[in-house]
């Protein structure tokens, strides 16, 4: 016997995850970022990339190939290392935060 509700199974059949909201955390370095996509279904993706223009670049090719259309980008607050890649981020349609990695 299915316990699901029949709103429940609507939504189950309904879900497609490239409108789902994605989660993305970014570990900055000077010369790498280290990214982590955390799926709606709860899967997780991680890749590293160069911390410069064309790394920026094909991070966003290698969200967009995983249908990564909405996201919310958490990235620390390294030193200046971070700006570009967020700017980058923020132009492509994905909402980025900078947080500071140490306790106040």
């Amino acid at each position: 016997m299915d316990r699901l509700s029949p709103v429940t199974r609507i939504c189950k059949v309904g879900f497609t995850m490239e409108n789902e909201l994605h989660f993305i955390g970014i570990d900055v370095a000077k010369a790498k970022l280290d990214v982590d996509i955390l799926r709606p279904d709860g899967r997780h993706r991680c890749k590293k990339f160069d911390n410069t223009l064309s790394g920026h670049e094909a991070l966003v090719r290698w969200l967009r190939g995983h249908d990564v259309n909405r996201a919310h980008v958490c990235m620390e607050s390294t030193s200046t290392y971070m700006e570009d890649a967020a700017a980058h981020l923020s132009d492509a349609g994905y909402t980025v935060s900078i947080i500071n990695p140490r306790p106040q």
